[in-house]
């Protein structure tokens, strides 16, 4: 209770608060569920990093 009377804090207390609200706002779209699953799931079609430093940083 002593740290919430403390103005130094509120700063950090509004981004939380911030945070906490996109993520219940995001959690009440009809597709969130299936998205979360979709990004947890396996990776497919991606390429070994040695192949994607080559491709994008060129040998000088």
């Amino acid at each position: 209770m002593d740290n919430a009377r403390d103005p130094a804090s509120w700063k950090q207390l509004r981004r939380v608060l911030r945070l906490w609200r996109s993520h219940a706002d995001a959690a009440t779209d009809p597709g969130y569920r299936e998205a979360l699953d979709a990004a947890r799931g396996p990776v497919s079609g991606g390429m070994p990093l040695k192949d994607a430093v080559r491709m994008y940083r060129p040998a000088s």
